[in-house]
């Protein structure tokens, strides 16, 4: 497992959408450029050296400093983060054959926001980010995979 951690927040959908209608698609790309860049950084100065060839499953830790912004919008930002994963070779592409999945969580924080992805191989991630729904929500795990299961 890789942690990577992002100080503040990133733009949410809303700030990216109102970039792109205040100035046309210019504005937005600057802004998803900056965003992309920043991440980038994070991961030249946390994750040196670190190549991963697998395929990886992601969790990403937002914590908000407010509940201003909605869940949908917050995680957004994975673009951002994907791209600069990409971007400093972390991982080979974020398409679905290198990234099998993602798990979101929103958390409150008002004194640090911040986002922590923790970058898994494959399967691992996704049973963490169970465990992580399970002591988040005090769920048993089977009750959380068939919540979801289809009905027959």
């Amino acid at each position: 497992m890789h942690k990577l951690t992002i100080l503040g927040r990133l733009p949410s959908l809303n700030e990216y959408s109102g970039q792109e209608r205040s100035g046309g698609w210019y504005k937005g790309s600057v802004m998803k450029q900056q965003a992309s860049s920043d991440v980038a950084v994070y991961c030249m100065e946390q994750l040196r050296r670190v190549v991963i060839q697998e395929p990886v499953y992601i969790i990403i830790c937002w914590y908000e400093k407010d509940n201003l912004r909605d869940a949908d919008n917050i995680a957004f930002g994975k673009k951002f983060i994907f791209d600069g994963l990409v971007a400093r070779q972390v991982i080979r592409d974020d398409n679905r054959k290198n990234i099998l999945g993602f798990h979101d969580f929103v958390l409150l924080d008002p004194e640090h926001p911040r986002v922590e992805v923790y970058i898994y191989p494959g399967e691992e991630g996704i049973k963490k980010a169970a465990d992580i729904s399970q002591l988040l929500l005090g769920v048993p795990t089977a009750s959380l995979v068939s919540s979801v299961a289809p009905s027959q």
